[in-house]
């Protein structure tokens, strides 16, 4: 590849260099090494527990886009379609739901959990 520009020092100068094909080598293979830890995390998540992982790595791996999000933005909006499904790989993050007892006990039982919130409410069974 040729260079679009000349580098002339203006002073005595100490240079670290390494050798293009070397460092493409180099970089290669850090990208496969994350590219394989990617895919171990999500092979290793529940959704995927019972998915070959042969196929997932052919067939579905990179229909995932990977992203970082900043600390305070807003992944998803209460009451807003969502067309993704999210896996968290690393850090932290916060859910709120806004809803009444009632509700919140009718989604504790949809998601198999016996909870009753307030003891006004019928017992779960």
């Amino acid at each position: 590849m040729f260079r679009l520009y000349t580098v002339i020092v203006d002073e005595d100068t100490h240079f670290g260099i390494i050798n293009k094909n070397t460092f493409d080598t180099y970089l290669r293979e850090i990208s496969l090494n994350e590219h394989f830890k990617d895919q171990k995390f999500l092979l290793t998540s529940k959704v995927f527990l019972n998915v070959n992982s042969f196929i997932f790595k052919r067939s579905y791996y990179d229909l995932f886009k990977k992203f970082k999000i900043r600390k305070n933005d807003m992944l998803v909006e209460e009451y807003v379609d969502t067309e993704y499904m999210y896996f968290l790989k690393s850090g932290e993050y916060e859910i709120s739901i806004k809803m009444n007892l009632l509700q919140l006990n009718d989604l504790l039982k949809t998601m198999g959990f016996c909870y009753v919130i307030d003891t006004d409410l019928p017992e779960c069974k």
